[in-house]
């Protein structure tokens, strides 16, 4: 019974290292490339808003399907990413959810 609770099919190996292997080049890519460009404030200002963007867009699923503790953390979380960095962000709508999930 343990040994099939852990089985692993090299098909799912090889999906998790090429998934990983192509998450790590596209970053290498983005890096070595902008090396080579010149930025102006504008579009440094707009890639700086990307990674609050993609939080927002993985979160905002969650917050309108399920309950009110949820949706509370996520607009709390939003005001938050506003103003702080993304990992402030994050541990804030975290301790807020598991707050609110007690309360609530």
């Amino acid at each position: 019974m343990m040994e099939e609770l852990f089985a692993t099919d090299v098909m799912s190996l090889w999906t998790i290292f090429l998934m990983g292997l192509s998450t790590y080049v596209t970053r290498i890519a983005g890096v070595y490339v902008l090396r080579y460009v010149t930025l102006s404030g504008r579009m440094e200002e707009a890639l700086k808003a990307v990674p609050p963007a993609i939080f927002m867009s993985i979160i905002a699923p969650v917050a309108f399907m399920t309950g009110p503790a949820e949706t509370i953390s996520a607009a709390l979380t939003a005001v938050v990413a506003m103003r702080a960095p993304l990992l402030p962000s994050i541990c804030v709508g975290v301790i807020c959810v598991a707050f609110l999930r007690q309360v609530i």
